[in-house]
């Protein structure tokens, strides 16, 4: 297997399971997601706000291609698709998979990044360029946390298994669902998830380690292991210089269309309060017509009883 820099991580189950903080973007810091790309197949993204829609080749184009904190990305059978963060960092999502962004946190452009991901079931990849001592990626699963500290490993929760290619990666056990903090409604406050810190092992590059017993055994990588570690990687990109400008464009094109919703929302608001002061004048005149009216009448009727008294 050829040298390379960058990480790489797999996780994989096959349990039975089941906006938008992406879009939040100002010139002076970077975009808070991940861009979808590289869509195959079909694809359900769910946003905070339960808004639920199919990825498509147009919307991928818009917003919709956007992904950030609180949101779930799912992919049926043979499909898949990748994530790109703006710090060196990808991820591939694969068939029939369900993928929460717990924390998207991105200090700047190229910075590091604070980023935790829940994979409930099927298969995530994530490649990342050396990470800076600051960095924090999490990658969690019913039973296990992956802490990224190298270049490229795949870790597999159905086998209770993690491969490290290059650097290393710090595995943990999940505690107990007695034992662990419950998680926060709040998707602005998100909590990491609780470990059994000692079960805490670090894997060095060219290894792996499986969990036997509720012990962690390591063992060199086999070819096997190799072969499924190039496999998997390939085709999988960072986000580059057009993949930048089509982000900074999707963003632009989306706050130009929240002006225009505000503006369009601002005269229905303008209409609205027009039509209710004709309204209330209208009823004004209405009542001050027949408010003369009746005392005309009882002006009337009392000078009758005057010039006519019974």
């Amino acid at each position: 297997m050829t040298t390379k820099t960058n990480c790489v991580v797999l996780f994989v189950t096959f349990l039975t399971l089941g906006l938008s903080s992406a879009c939040n973007k100002t010139e002076q810091k970077a975009f808070q997601g991940a861009v979808l790309s590289n869509p195959q197949g079909e694809i359900w993204v769910t946003r905070v706000n339960n808004q639920r829609y199919q990825l498509s080749k147009e919307n991928l184009q818009t917003g919709d291609g956007l992904v950030g904190q609180g949101d779930i990305i799912e992919t049926k059978s043979s499909s898949s698709v990748d994530l790109q963060y703006d710090t060196g960092m990808s991820m591939r999502l694969g068939p029939g998979s369900k993928l929460t962004i717990q924390k998207s946190n991105l200090k700047e452009q190229g910075g590091s990044p604070d980023v935790h991901v829940k994979l409930d079931q099927g298969r995530l990849l994530t490649r990342s360029e050396k990470l800076g001592a600051d960095a924090n990626v999490l990658v969690q699963t019913p039973t296990m946390v992956a802490s990224v500290r190298g270049t490229e490993f795949l870790v597999k929760p159905d086998e209770e298994a993690v491969l490290v290619d290059e650097g290393s990666v710090a595995v943990s056990n999940t505690t107990s669902p007695n034992n662990a903090e419950p998680a926060s409604p709040d998707v602005s406050d998100p909590k990491p998830p609780a470990i059994d810190e000692d079960s805490t092992v670090v894997v060095e590059e060219g290894n792996k380690v499986e969990e036997d017993s509720d012990e962690f055994v390591v063992q060199p990588l086999d070819e096997e292991d190799r072969q499924e570690l190039d496999e998997l990687s390939d085709g999988l990109e960072y986000i580059n210089a057009d993949t930048r400008k089509h982000l900074q464009d999707i963003i632009s094109a989306y706050e130009s269309e929240k002006e225009r919703i505000h503006a369009e929302f601002q005269q229905q608001l303008d209409r609205n309060r027009e039509i209710m002061d004709a309204e209330k004048q209208k009823q004004k005149d209405t009542f001050n017509s027949e408010k003369s009216r009746i005392t005309g009448e009882d002006a009337r009727n009392a000078m009758d009883r005057i010039k006519n008294p019974q």
